[in-house]
């Protein structure tokens, strides 16, 4: 393609002049940020409305539950203990697990104001994890088998019916943390009875009726937090990596087509990372922590970035971890300011062009002048005029 000299000119100055011009312009905040609960709390779901589910501990000392619809949190109540909320479907069902009078973790189902116990496998205790948008729900529940009274069996309940989806081979412990709206579940199962303090797990695949070992990252241990609607698994993994101590450095991981890759860290002194959520675009949040130091990430076009980076540094937040994320780019953290940590939701805001874009922009805006100006010759003289402070000009006109 033909470059007229002029124009060339003209990207050159601005190439070269543009970093001058404000090299103190940082970029626009990528997310703007809303406290969604009171100081003390901490997020953990988002659905597609931009509702957010959080935890929170009351006057009493008590752990709660709460959702954040837009105006002040609602507490969600209790089965008569502590609660936890875990997950949020696009229909606002919540799910979680609450301490009944006699002390056990029932799961529950909340929605319509109104908890409802799931009851258990059999045993003593249960405890939902997550929820599509089908209703369906999973988690883990003691049984009735005395040999296995302290051992967790992972669950789907769906109609009603709450449903043991077993363990992988020579595992006696399982544990479901997400369905995804296929039916598909992620979560972990031991792969050995061993009782010791080696106790290894894996994160598992369970669709169509089987329960795939995703592996690990070179360690013991590896456990599925999230999965999205195309069968893509996040979590943490053991890596080849090892504290002082002997134990696995935990990785962030993605499982996709077969296939666990290493997400990375935030990097600093014995750098470890966990994935906590994935949406159906493919981002995937969680946090990374190295030197005591928590910090939350958003994993995107193959690189893991500090969200703290992508907000205004102006307003004091330290985003400590990204629990979840939506499709539409919405995310709910947990950040501090000022000594006390908040439910948070993140907003994307609108980008502003970086200065490669202008010089790109430049470029096309002098070559559309150059073509009105050569088709003058041939009739193609359509223009429209604006006026400005040196007078009025004559500008290509474009659709």
């Amino acid at each position: 393609m033909f470059i007229p000299w002029h124009c060339f000119r003209l990207v050159l100055i601005a190439a070269l002049t543009l970093p001058l011009a404000a090299p103190a312009a940082p970029a626009a905040p990528r997310y703007s940020v809303t406290t969604v609960g009171v100081a003390g709390s901490s997020a953990r779901d988002i659905n597609l409305s931009g509702h957010v589910l959080g935890a929170y501990t009351d006057s009493s000392g008590a752990m709660r539950g709460f959702l954040n619809t837009g105006g002040a949190p609602l507490d969600l109540g209790s089965l008569g203990g502590d609660t936890f909320a875990s997950a949020l479907s696009d229909s606002a069902m919540v799910v979680g697990f609450s301490a009944n009078r006699a002390g056990e973790d029932r799961a529950f189902s909340y929605a319509n104001g109104a908890m409802r116990d799931l009851g258990t496998l059999g045993g003593m205790y249960s405890r939902g994890y997550g929820v599509n948008n089908q209703g369906d729900i999973v988690g883990s529940a003691s049984t009735g088998n005395p040999d296995e009274w302290n051992l967790e069996r992972a669950f789907v309940m769906s109609g009603g019916v709450m449903r043991n989806i077993g363990t992988l081979p020579n595992g006696d412990m399982s544990r479901a943390r997400d369905i995804n709206n296929a039916g598909q579940v992620t979560g972990l199962s031991s792969v050995s009875t061993d009782g010791g303090p080696e106790h290894p797990y894996h994160a598992i695949l369970y669709s169509g009726g089987k329960m795939t070992d995703l592996g690990t990252l070179g360690g013991l241990y590896s456990e599925g937090h999230a999965i999205n609607d195309h069968g893509a698994v996040v979590g943490g993994a053991g890596s080849m990596e090892e504290y002082p101590s002997g134990h696995a450095i935990r990785h962030a991981f993605l499982y996709v087509n077969g296939v666990m890759t290493d997400l990375g860290t935030l990097g600093g002194k014995e750098a470890g990372s966990t994935a906590f959520d994935i949406n159906n675009l493919g981002q995937i949040v969680g946090e990374g922590n190295s030197d005591s130091v928590q910090r939350a990430f958003l994993y995107e076009n193959g690189a893991l970035r500090d969200l703290n980076t992508l907000i205004d540094p102006a307003a004091g937040w330290v985003l400590q971890e990204a629990r979840a994320i939506n499709d539409l780019q919405q995310i709910a953290a947990t950040g501090c300011k000022d000594g006390q940590c908040y439910a948070l939701r993140l907003d994307p805001t609108s980008a502003v062009p970086e200065p490669d874009t202008y010089a790109v922009l430049l470029l096309g805006l002098c070559m559309v002048g150059f073509a009105a100006h050569r088709a003058t010759g041939v009739g193609a003289n359509r223009t429209v005029s604006s006026s400005g402070p040196h007078g009025t000009a004559a500008l290509p006109f474009a659709r």
